[in-house]
């Protein structure tokens, strides 16, 4: 008990191997006793009782000594490795403490500028914020920059494709390239020339194709259409100065025309103002000018008013007033005017026996012209100083009879009571 004891505190503390060693070891003695009796021919060897028990103390108590140097190796092993560990952890606490002091020092110094950070945190927030907004306007002004640029190079690639077309077109119609045109050396055209350019290369194509086919002998033709240019350019010139002189004249005369007609009207309105008051035994007559700033091509307008009437057009008088004025208006224009002779052809036919009376005593009084009247009226007859008629005294035969007023006056004295 007491050896399976030691062997459970052996085995506890890991010393399995000096074990192992003692119980080969005794193995192999017992195996040699074992043979050496056997040879003797010793056989069942009485055993004494207490024998086993001493054995077993000899054997703890040599396991014991062994267990115990053991156990001091193990001991004195383990304080050398615990003494090295031991210093090696000084060592470290020492290394420690120097890390402790440096980091110390820098935690001062973080500590020192973190308090001197701390003073200036609100003026880097401001500026941060400032940086911030910057940002973000660059960053808008960034995008407006690439939404420009995208404009630009859709632009820039609708321009080359534009010009890659007017170059072909360039080849195709004038069989010139690009740099062939450009040494010409005309100048560039502006946005603003570009209409009027391509409306006259329209026109210039436009008389190429009236021009025709080519032709060879365009040097004499043109000599001769010169030729006949400056003779009709002479004559044009010489057109041209004949009409500048009678614009002149034209305006000469139509001043004059002006002038006389306005002089002319001025005297026939006078004169119409009288011989209507003279025929109507009174009232009111006037012509006047319906555009007095352009009296050549202005119309005439007539207003007249009877004795006792209050007239603002003509058409509000009677058929016979309207006759009666026209014969003033008549009368009016040959006072201004006078003619050796002039026929009336029942002027009077409208009038009244009143004035178809006045008209015929005017008319006998008018003085520098000689009036040839046809008539039915009886007083404008009686008024006249001849008489002539057409009668008929046979079918398809016409006489003329004259009969003097003079001779009726006379027939009349020499006839008796």
């Amino acid at each position: 008990d007491e050896a399976q004891k030691v062997l459970s505190i052996l085995r506890e503390r890991g010393s399995y191997t000096v074990i192992d060693k003692i119980t080969v070891h005794l193995n192999i003695k017992e195996d040699r006793y074992e043979a050496e009796f056997s040879n003797l021919g010793v056989k069942n060897i009485p055993i004494h009782p207490d024998y086993p028990s001493k054995f077993d103390r000899l054997l703890c108590g040599g396991i014991w000594c062994i267990l115990q140097l053991e156990y001091e190796f193990i001991e004195e092993e383990r304080n050398s490795t615990l003494n090295a560990r031991i210093k090696e952890m000084q060592a470290r606490k020492e290394e420690n403490r120097k890390e402790e002091k440096a980091a110390r020092k820098s935690l001062d110094k973080v500590n020192a500028d973190y308090e001197g950070n701390s003073a200036n945190a609100l003026d880097y927030e401001n500026r941060l914020a400032d940086i911030t907004a910057k940002i973000r306007k660059k960053s808008a002004e960034k995008e407006d920059l690439f939404r420009v640029h995208m404009r630009n190079e859709n632009k820039l690639n609708s321009l080359r494709a534009e010009q890659d077309k007017l170059n072909s077109l360039l080849w195709d119609e004038y069989e010139l390239t690009r740099a062939d045109a450009l040494a010409l050396g005309y100048p560039p055209l502006r946005p603003e020339e570009r209409s009027e350019t391509v409306t006259a290369r329209n026109s210039c194509r436009a008389r190429l194709r009236a021009m025709g086919s080519v032709d060879l002998d365009a040097v004499s033709k043109y000599k001769e259409l010169k030729e006949r240019y400056d003779a009709m350019k002479t004559q044009i010139d010489d057109l041209t100065k004949t009409k500048n002189e009678l614009m002149k004249i034209l305006d000469g005369l139509t001043a004059d025309m002006k002038d006389a007609f306005e002089t002319s009207l001025h005297d026939i309105n006078e004169n119409f103002k009288r011989i209507f008051s003279e025929l109507f035994g009174g009232g009111q007559a006037e012509l006047y000018l319906s555009e007095p700033d352009n009296p050549l091509e202005s119309g005439i307008e007539i207003k007249a008013a009877p004795p006792g009437k209050i007239v603002k057009n003509l058409l509000q008088l009677s058929g016979g007033e309207q006759a009666f004025t026209a014969v003033a208006l008549l009368f009016a224009i040959l006072s201004v005017n006078p003619t050796p002779f002039c026929i009336l052809d029942e002027i009077e036919a409208a009038l009244d026996e009143a004035n178809v009376e006045r008209f015929a005593q005017y008319v006998k009084r008018y003085e520098g012209t000689q009036f040839i009247i046809i008539t039915h009226r009886r007083g404008t007859m009686e008024a006249a100083d001849n008489l002539y008629g057409v009668t008929m005294p046979e079918q398809g035969m016409s006489q003329i009879l004259k009969l003097s007023t003079e001779e009726i006056e006379r027939y009349k004295g020499e006839t008796p009571a």
